[in-house]
């Protein structure tokens, strides 16, 4: 629709609760990148179009014929940082797939959502030369990112600064990390390297030890947006590119508050259907006290926003709801269970029916 090329997954044909558990998972990973587009349009103009250039998004999940299940995405590049070593890019190149690097990260945090998985195959490059992140199955908010290994965002911006940079660990860390790597001597040679091979000035150190720092220390901050916004890194982005539009999103700049409100409740809920719709929304229960016998019926999840539903009938015990938590969270997914939503809670309208 929007004349850019996408990528298609297509997962085995299982069948059964395997190719449903599949395609769960995928409308999960799919609706978390469509809501980060949306987190973008929120945001204004600038972040939008950072989005655009450095982020894919989803543009669809379904289920084959055959059973299974596919995927579809906009077509990134498919050389991996992982073969920065082995390329011929000159310094220049070098420095700006960097700077695109920490730009596509400021572009996920400044709206509140981090990668969380930033190995070498996850940061391609395409024949043009046009750098984008992939696979977004763990996206985050700060909060409860990854604070170590090679998971953190911020490791990945010194790693990855160390292997474009031909810098003493470039080699070793192109394929392979570990916690351990990370000490005070191989901070300071990277400085040092960079210092050397790309003339970053005081200020870009400045920032890029506060990184190093909390890397070593497993704390939060990232401070990636800080680097953003040396002098270095806005140096040397690349110029602005649309290489991954949505048509779900077309126009979302000129939303008000109330429809951008509207598309994120129904987009987050779209697979919630109304739990007082479900046949075991309420059940049974029966209590003998003084010799009397009284029987009552009990609202699973009273008085809550949501649940993961069961079919199973239950007796107070055995099949109880998982009442809100995973079923109300953004990027929700109750696995087996039925994602389901009481009138309480405000996406309540766009949840339809439960359909057998």
């Amino acid at each position: 629709m929007t004349g850019k090329l996408v990528a298609i997954k297509v997962g085995k044909n299982s069948g059964g609760k395997a190719a449903t558990a599949a395609l769960a998972a995928w409308k999960s990973e799919c609706r978390s990148m469509q809501l980060l587009r949306f987190d973008a349009c929120k945001a204004g103009g600038e972040v939008l179009a950072l989005h655009e250039q450095f982020i894919p998004t989803c543009t669809g999940v379904g289920p084959t014929k055959s059973g299974g299940a596919y995927y579809v995405m906009h077509a990134a590049g498919t050389l991996g940082f992982k073969e920065a070593p082995n390329t011929d890019w000159d310094v220049n190149v070098r420095k700006q797939l960097f700077s695109s690097l920490v730009t596509s990260l400021y572009a996920m945090h400044v709206v509140g959502q981090t990668h969380n998985d930033l190995h070498g195959q996850n940061i391609v490059v395409d024949e043009n030369l046009n750098m984008a992140l992939i696979d977004f199955g763990e996206l985050k908010v700060p909060e409860k990112s990854w604070v170590m290994g090679y998971k953190r965002d911020g490791n990945a911006v010194w790693r990855w600064a160390e292997v474009l940079a031909g810098c003493p660990q470039g080699n070793l860390w192109a394929t392979s990390f570990d916690q351990g790597y990370l000490s005070p001597p191989v901070a300071a040679a990277t400085k040092q390297c960079l210092k050397k091979n790309w003339g970053v000035d005081a200020d870009f150190v400045s920032k890029m030890d506060v990184i190093m720092n909390n890397g070593m220390d497993r704390k939060l901050p990232h401070a990636i947006m800080a680097l953003y916004k040396t002098a270095f890194v806005q140096s040397n982005i690349p110029a602005a590119k649309s290489n991954f539009p949505a048509e779900f999103a077309k126009g979302c700049l000129d939303w008000d508050d109330a429809k951008m409100k509207d598309v994120m409740l129904q987009k987050q809920f779209e697979d919630h259907v109304q739990c007082d719709s479900l046949p075991t929304f309420f059940w049974t229960k029966t209590s003998t006290k003084r010799g009397k016998t009284r029987t009552r019926q009990v609202q699973q999840c009273g008085n809550l926003k949501g649940a993961c539903a069961t079919l199973e009938p239950s007796d107070g015990r055995k099949n109880i709801w998982q009442c809100e938590g995973m079923s109300i969270a953004r990027g929700s997914q109750c696995g087996d269970f039925i994602p389901c939503l009481t009138t309480l809670h405000e996406a309540y309208k766009f949840t339809q029916p439960f359909a057998r």
